[in-house]
């Protein structure tokens, strides 16, 4: 049988990777996959693009890749924060390195031990979406389906993603969904001053292994999955002077786990009927 790792949501932390590939290494796995959002938030861009390429067998789009690596008319965008993003990124990488990133595909597939596995950055439509706990079931449903963008038209048995920075395993209709959680940026949404564990337990490394039999399309051999969380030095990796426009932003989401705009989460909570002031 055979273990592949599965990482995503580096974002230009390259001392998260680093420690990720070590442990993946140091566990004999030599197939890695990546779910995309390589770049942005930490000043290692480059440097993580380099070790992804060297590292992975396969490399999929996310939408921070997309995004800031596409052409943008500024006039149109009102934030200024926005623009400063935008320029920065485009400071930061060489044209190769924006060439690279824009053409990764959106998803991959394969089977394992008889399941059809299907991995993607957001889900099989887009690598913007968002499909969190409190998602609808009718969304959760729809990532199992073929799309436009995948490669087979199959219902895939296993829907695998990133995009949230939060480990789960969500097990409906005889089908499973697990989130990567992330490499560089690792987030808990539910989150309350008065209820809170040790904060630890979310500002690690996270990254998905599976095992089992690779390109078998029959349920005759075991299929499994760990969830994996790598300490790293996130001091070393905030130790510099390199240019970040939204360093204390960054150092806040990597020292306490929390997302830098909850409010935009609450909001979309809000349409799932989900009262943000009782969590």
């Amino acid at each position: 049988m055979e273990k592949i790792a599965i990482i995503s949501d580096i974002h230009g932390n390259l001392e998260a990777l680093k420690a990720a590939l070590e442990d993946i290494k140091n566990r004999g796995i030599t197939r890695v996959f990546c779910l995309g959002d390589i770049i942005h938030k930490g000043v290692h861009s480059s440097e993580c693009i380099r070790l992804i390429q060297e590292n992975c067998e396969v490399v999929l789009q996310g939408n921070c890749d997309d995004y800031f690596t596409k052409q943008h008319n500024l006039d149109d965008i009102e934030s200024e924060t926005e623009k400063k993003r935008i320029l920065w990124i485009k400071k930061i990488l060489t044209e190769e390195e924006r060439s690279y990133l824009q053409s990764l595909p959106l998803t991959y597939e394969f089977y394992l031990s008889g399941s059809l596995v299907r991995i993607f950055h957001a889900t099989p439509s887009n690598p913007y979406d968002k499909v969190d706990m409190f998602a609808d079931l009718n969304i959760k449903r729809n990532i199992f389906n073929p799309t436009d963008k995948t490669l087979s038209n199959e219902v895939a048995d296993v829907a695998i993603y990133g995009h949230m920075h939060t480990q789960s395993v969500i097990k409906l209709y005889n089908k499973t969904l697990i989130n990567t959680g992330s490499i560089g940026n690792a987030l808990d949404y539910v989150r309350n001053d008065l209820k809170d564990g040790k904060v630890e337990e979310t500002t690690r490394a996270e990254y998905l292994i599976l095992e089992g039999e690779y390109g078998d399309k029959t349920y005759t051999k075991p299929f499994g999955f760990q969830l994996v969380r790598v300490p790293y030095d996130i001091d070393k990796e905030l130790d510099n002077d390199i240019e970040n426009p939204e360093k204390d932003a960054y150092t806040y989401e990597l020292k306490k786990g929390k997302y830098r705009d909850m409010w935009k989460v609450y909001k979309s909570w809000e349409k799932e009927g989900i009262d943000s002031s009782k969590i």
